[in-house]
């Protein structure tokens, strides 16, 4: 049987994640039923538009519908962890901390690539890691 958490007794912390995680899961799901929907469309432009990324204009209706639905699969996902956070799942927990160390990786990644931008990515990654693994009501409310 699942464990049913009161609101009190969720971290603030692991609200506001959660909030962020369906803020992203709408965002990411309407932008993907756009790219998928509009795939025709946006490829046509993009090879006829002077653009300057040209490689775009080679990618094709297909490239537009499989990012679309691979945004809506990450909508999805989003949403269920956001879910399991504010249910105090262990899984959820789990799950986010991956997720953002792989986000960690790919930050740092970008930084040693010159996108100096992802240095907020990198700040924004390690807090959200420590918190989660090292902030004792976290640890207490995902027992």
């Amino acid at each position: 049987m699942a464990k049913e958490s009161k609101i009190s007794e969720i971290p603030e912390g692991i609200m506001i994640l959660a909030v962020f995680l369906f803020v992203g899961a709408i965002a990411a799901f309407l932008i993907g039923n756009v790219l998928a929907t509009s795939a025709q469309s946006l490829a046509s432009f993009y090879a006829t538009a002077n653009t300057q990324n040209p490689e775009i204009a080679s990618y094709g209706a297909s490239t537009f519908i499989i990012v679309g639905l691979l945004l809506i699969v990450l909508a999805i996902l989003q949403y269920f962890i956001g879910r399991g956070l504010l249910k105090t799942q262990k899984w959820a927990r789990i799950v986010l901390i991956i997720v953002t160390l792989l986000s960690l990786a790919l930050a740092v990644k970008g930084t040693i690539d010159g996108n100096l931008g992802m240095i907020l990515t990198i700040i924004i990654d390690l807090v959200i890691i420590i918190y989660l693994l090292f902030k004792k009501s976290v640890k207490t409310a995902f027992k």
